[in-house]
Formats: structure tokens, sequence, C-alpha cells
């Protein structure tokens, strides 16, 4: 399994890289951050939900995942993602992430709860929470979802710190608080046990992920499938 980490790429290459990554043969694991605050969607969120006046005046990037869940504010999180040829279930995939993520909030102390609000309030994905999410005091702070690709699984996911109030991002009138598990807890030092949590069960070998968003295959990918992730709203 590749692993790579990328700080501060531009919204279009955080979500093109795993699509272009799936189509390998190989195996990836990914962790990175974001170099504007960034909306993401759902694939089943419109451009409609989201309050783009507002957007646009706070220079807030939007950009379309290839994954479930719902509306998605990335400013001081960490995300990652993992891409597999795992043979079991969907359910037992993602518990299995779960359960790595669970074990590094209990090594820096910080309790997992399980829910009992399972009723989703809006199209925010950290508007509400399932059994399964991982939750602090019952608030979900970490979102994962995943996709069956052919043989393989593409599972990606948000580790929230910061604590942010998206209402005026979104057109919902129920509005969303989308919590964090704290600014207090270092980014760089949750990536780095994450890697060695997965290193633990994995053979990690480093690859320069720099190397491969500059390389002509990529590019190339990149013209062809841009278009389907990211929509210009700020006219650059």
């Amino acid at each position: 399994m590749y692993y790579l980490h990328s700080e501060h790429l531009s919204a279009i290459d955080n979500m093109l890289i795993d699509s272009y990554l799936v189509s390998s043969d190989k195996e990836y694991f990914r962790t990175y951050t974001w170099r504007n605050p960034t909306i993401s969607l759902g694939i089943s969120n419109s451009y409609s939900e989201l309050n783009l006046d507002y957007i646009q005046s706070k220079k807030i990037d939007v950009i379309k995942r290839e994954m479930g869940g719902g509306i998605l504010y990335h400013d001081h999180d960490l995300c990652f993602s993992i891409i597999n040829h795992s043979q079991l279930k969907p359910k037992e995939n993602y518990l299995n992430i779960k359960t790595v993520i669970e074990q590094i909030f209990s090594n820096i102390n910080l309790p997992v709860t399980k829910t009992t609000d399972t009723n989703l309030k809006s199209s925010v994905c950290f508007s509400g929470s399932n059994e399964h999410e991982i939750s602090i005091s019952e608030t979900k702070v970490v979102g994962i979802a995943q996709k069956k690709i052919g043989n393989k699984y593409l599972i990606q996911g948000s580790i929230q710190f910061a604590t942010h109030d998206i209402t005026n991002m979104i057109t919902d009138s129920n509005g969303c608080i989308q919590h964090g598990i704290g600014k207090e807890y270092n980014i760089n030092t949750i990536k780095d046990v994450l890697y060695y949590e997965f290193a633990r069960i994995n053979d990690l070998s480093h690859l320069n992920i720099i190397k491969v968003i500059n390389s002509l295959e990529y590019l190339v990918f990149k013209e062809k499938n841009a278009s389907k992730f990211y929509k210009d709203i700020h006219g650059s």
C-alpha cells in the first residue's frame, strides 16, 4: 500500500486525485488538508442548497465529492482516503476504519460515545449521526463515506478539529453547527498517529504526491474530468 500526504492542495486536486488513483491496480492511504476553506457536496447534494452569495463573499471554494454523505465544510480538518481491495462487506470495511479512529481518540483521552440522536436535521453531513458514527459527547466529529468501484473500495473521511457555524453557507432553514474535537489538538500529531496505526497493519511505501499531480497522465485525467467535480463560482 502506498502512502501519500499533502498540505494545501487545491479543492479540485484533493477530489480528483482519489478518482485518478482508484483506476490503478495498487492500494493507497492518503492524508491531506486544504489550501482554502472549502465546502464539499455529497454526490446527491446540489448547488441550490448553498448560499452562493455568502460563499463567494467569503472566498470559500466549492467542490463535489464522488461519495455520499451531506454538505461538509473543510477548514481546520484532517481528511483521509483509503483505496483498497478489501473482500469485506461494506459495513465490516467501515467498522474496521472506525475502530482505528476510535483507538486514536482513546489514546489521546477523547472518550467516544454512542450517539442516541439518529435523525439527520438537514442535508449537512454533521447535522446528525447514526449509531455507527464516531461521536464525542454524542456529537458527530468524524465523517466517513465509502463507495465500491470495481473490485475496490474508496473510503473518504474527515476528522473535524474546529467547530463552525455554517448556517450562513446553506439554504436549509434549520442551519447547522459543525462540531470538532477541539483546536487544542494538533492536526499533524493526529495525522502522524493515524499513519502509524495504518503502518502497523499495512506495509506502507511513501509516494510523492507532487510528482503524481505533475505527471502528464494525471494532468490529462484532470483536463477530462475536472468539470465533474468543480464549478467555478468565483469567476476566476
